[in-house]
């Protein structure tokens, strides 16, 4: 029971976005961090904090400012990536200019995860949360309300009297299973039904749906990658993971729920379990992995039970096709292995998008061609062809440091800039590179598999004609029907099989009889417009 005579502490929860990021059609979705931190504060100390949500994507700055100084909240905690890393700076410098210099101003999530010194150098920045956030968090909010002594503050980064830095030490990692499902009753989840989703915005438009992040931890060393969370995999039990979604489901109406988790399938005998007793249960949801899938373990098996459980949406992460270069990474994908279960994947009717990255540092002109070659001959129905970037706090990134390499945010091109890369090569040079890439992946035949594979057909050309949209949709379409109306084959693509839906039908064959003139008029568009990740 909360105690009449004390003060209910208000805590602002604000995700960053990038300016333009809803203009853009930038893809969007709840922020799950902030959820989970929320969910955590609250379930440890009941009673004691009053969370809301700001969202910028949805808000001009001064309405974000209007909402701080009607809130007028007693700390503030700002998260966003790395590409939000100016919204950041903003963000706090209209807090301070809101509700006064006082007021704690707490940053976390990946961005924070990875330049955490840059991030308290932010002006008006308090402290700074890195990696697995709940304690530090709680610790910070106990602080502000004068029950924990600065110097039992755990976890997190701040200032000394002489404004010095000051790491953490490390905290052991959380048991998954201890803790609360995130506070999705902050913020109102259909509002992100309007805009386009983080599965990808060519590949679906706006629906309900939830996101999940349902373990943590990944086992693998790829040093391209953030170690957020630990190297030892931990994860819900499988009866909890089932439970979880059917209450979510029945709770906020949804049927869509998307997976975040780094690798969910690390633990086989877990994986299945929750694929055959969602099969069992047959609660009509549909499930798609957008990140998630160490793609080379998979069987048939699995996939089979993926599907009837009512998975329509899975993503391969390559990223490299070059024997060398996974070795230097550590990503070590079973290459032969993984595109079995892309056919595998093709052949039972699940979406699958497959995730290349070009660009690393001493990367051959071979290497590239090699990656671009294997995803043009594969059975993927869509393709992310994406730019490295070696952010700092990973083990690339402090190779390249160590190099004397620029790594900090500044330098990071975003995932689908075509121009500036680490592999040395002229931008206009790799520019067209990534250009011949998407157009040798987009074969007619390639077009009429990905939409009779697609979740939605009919759902992905009628949100042509919604205003959420519009523009983004059609952009991308057009670029694809571009790309693909300029090819009349690729070496070991496959004959698609025929679209069932009658909306499919015609598009694919609208699409082959307009090819020549989308391939001309959408040429110069393929770079510019397809390889966002």
């Amino acid at each position: 029971m909360t105690d009449p005579g004390r003060t209910i502490l208000r805590v602002a929860l604000v995700r960053a976005r990038r300016s333009g990021a809803h203009e853009s059609g930038q893809g969007s979705g709840p922020p799950l961090g902030l959820l989970s931190l929320a969910a955590y504060a609250r379930a440890a100390r009941p009673g004691v904090f009053h969370f809301e949500v700001h969202d910028t994507y949805f808000f001009a700055p001064g309405e974000t400012a209007r909402w701080l100084a009607r809130f007028a909240p007693h700390v503030v905690a700002l998260s966003g990536l790395t590409v939000d890393a100016e919204a950041l700076t903003r963000a706090a410098a209209l807090v301070r200019a809101t509700v006064g210099p006082d007021v704690p101003v707490l940053v976390g999530g990946p961005h924070a995860s990875a330049y955490p010194q840059a991030c308290l150098a932010i002006p008006g920045v308090t402290a700074v949360v890195a990696g697995e956030g709940e304690v530090a968090f709680l610790d910070l909010l106990e602080h502000a309300a004068g029950q924990r002594a600065a110097t039992d503050v755990r976890g997190a980064w701040r200032r000394d009297d002489d404004g010095l830095a000051l790491a953490p030490a490390a905290l052991a990692p959380l048991d998954v299973n201890a803790l609360p499902t995130p506070a999705y009753d902050l913020v109102d989840v259909h509002a992100y039904a309007s805009i386009p989703n983080t599965v990808g915005t060519i590949l679906l438009p706006p629906h309900r749906y939830l996101p999940l992040f349902l373990t943590r931890g990944c086992p693998y060393h790829c040093t391209y990658c953030h170690n957020i969370f630990g190297r030892r995999f931990r994860a819900l039990s499988a009866e909890r993971t089932v439970d979880t979604i059917h209450d979510l489901s029945e709770r906020y109406g949804v049927t869509h729920f998307h997976f975040y988790d780094d690798v969910f399938n690390a633990d086989r005998a877990r994986f299945l379990a929750i694929w055959r007793e969602l099969g069992r249960r047959r609660l009509g949801l549909r499930f798609y992995f957008a990140n998630g899938l160490r793609f080379d373990t998979l069987d048939r098996e699995q996939l089979e039970a993926m599907k009837e459980a009512g998975v329509v949406y899975v993503a391969a992460a390559i990223e490299s096709a070059s024997p060398r270069l996974q070795a230097s990474l550590k990503k070590r994908v079973k290459l032969p292995k993984l595109l079995e279960n892309v056919d595998i994947a093709d052949e039972l009717g699940l979406f699958t998008t497959g995730f290349m990255m070009l660009g690393f540092p001493d990367e051959t002109r071979a290497e590239m061609e090699l990656t671009i070659r294997t995803a043009a001959e594969s059975r993927l129905h869509y393709v992310y062809f994406s730019v490295l970037n070696p952010y700092a706090g990973t083990p690339l990134g402090a190779d390249l440091l160590a190099k004397g390499v620029d790594v900090s945010a500044d330098e990071m091109v975003g995932y689908s800039s075509p121009g500036k890369n680490f592999a040395g090569f002229p931008p206009d040079e790799f520019r067209d590179l990534l250009r011949s890439a998407y157009r040798r992946f987009w074969t007619p035949a390639r077009l009429v598999a990905f939409l009779a594979h697609h979740p939605d057909p009919a759902g992905f050309f009628e949100g042509l004609a919604t205003p959420a949209s519009r523009a983004n949709l059609l952009r991308r379409t057009l670029s694809v029907l571009g790309a693909a109306a300029g090819n009349g084959h690729a070496p070991g693509a496959w004959s698609a099989p025929r679209p069932a839906h009658p909306v499919a039908r015609s598009v694919a064959r609208w699409a082959g009889a307009a090819g020549g003139a989308l391939a001309r008029s959408m040429n110069r568009a393929i770079s510019g417009s397809a390889h966002g990740r």
